[in-house]
């Protein structure tokens, strides 16, 4: 029987919470206004690598490997699914590669299509139970249940890559919502504070 996980987020000044059960669970959405990209920031290809300053010294290399369009159906297996209708996801796949014995423990990446911000959404795994009553050494068993389509699942932590030593790489994904009317992603930019200093098209 599933056992539900209570999660939350921050939005807007407000502590939302529910339960997940058998859904992977929502526990972050981020939507920000629209700006254009810097006339100072480096221009790349999708693909290709930049190089950027770290938060706490040193330098990491960054490489956005693909924007992939979802479906709204991918959304379906996500705690109360209906919020998601009319979304379509799109799955930023990215690269980190430590360049010096310091790095980033998050990413700054924003992603627009023309002059809108895509929402970034943060999910969580779900957790089921599992009673096996012919099973002495093992009479519970746990099921973890991720969002399949854009998941770090073996991955070490971003915590720990920022801690980690000169060479070592981190390859990520992070999901963007668009609303309906608002198209395709146009741009992923690199946005350390106000501006952009990488844009890749």
């Amino acid at each position: 029987m599933p056992v539900g996980v209570g999660v939350g987020f921050a939005f807007g000044g407000v502590m939302k919470r529910w339960a997940a059960r058998g859904a992977v669970a929502v526990v972050g959405i981020l939507a920000l206004a629209g700006c254009s990209d810097s006339d100072e920031a480096k221009k790349v290809r999708i693909g290709e690598t930049a190089t950027v300053d770290a938060d706490k010294g040193g330098k990491i290399d960054v490489t956005v490997v693909a924007v992939e369009a979802g479906s709204d159906a991918d959304l379906a297996t996500l705690a109360n699914p209906a919020k998601y209708v009319g979304k379509t996801p799109y799955y930023l796949r990215y690269r980190l590669t430590k360049t010096g014995d310091k790095g980033d423990s998050s990413t700054k990446f924003v992603v627009s299509a023309g002059d809108h911000r895509l929402t970034s959404l943060h999910v969580a795994p779900s957790f089921e139970h599992s009673v096996n009553p012919d099973d002495a050494k093992n009479p519970v068993s746990v099921d973890v249940r991720t969002f399949e389509k854009c998941t770090d699942k073996g991955q070490m932590s971003i915590d720990d890559f920022a801690k980690a030593p000169k060479g070592t790489t981190y390859q990520g994904c992070t999901i963007y919502l668009s609303n309906a009317g608002e198209g395709a992603p146009s741009r992923v930019e690199w946005v350390p504070d106000k501006d952009a200093v990488v844009v890749w098209k």
